[in-house]
């Protein structure tokens, strides 16, 4: 199947490719009824869809959050950091699957140094 706006063909055999025509026909450029991408919480809309992901909305209930999170990574920093009481969950769960599984010890695993 081809694009009739743009020319872009797709082998549409399989489902999925099917689905990415389709998806392509919608919001192919050349399209001059193509769908456009609009914020859930403000009247914003582009026709990027890559422009309406970076647009932080100030009526977005986390937006404080997805902030706070944005500054950080900007800054080399991640965003969020286990509390203690979840490291000792982790590490006591971590500790009973390798009691239990001696076998799949990551450093038993033959593959493991095979690069040396």
């Amino acid at each position: 199947m081809k694009c009739e706006f743009c020319g872009k063909g797709y082998n549409c055999n399989q489902k999925r490719e099917l689905e990415r025509f389709n998806s392509h026909v919608q919001h192919c450029k050349s399209n001059p009824n193509r769908i456009k991408y609009k914020c859930k919480y403000c009247d914003y809309e582009n026709l990027d869809d890559r422009k309406i992901s970076a647009h932080l909305c100030e009526l977005n209930p986390n937006y404080e959050k997805i902030l706070k999170l944005r500054i950080a990574n900007l800054n080399g920093k991640s965003g969020w950091k286990h509390s203690e009481k979840t490291k000792s969950k982790i590490s006591k769960i971590r500790i009973d699957y390798l009691l239990k599984n001696p076998d799949k010890v990551p450093y038993r695993i033959e593959k493991y140094f095979s690069g040396f």
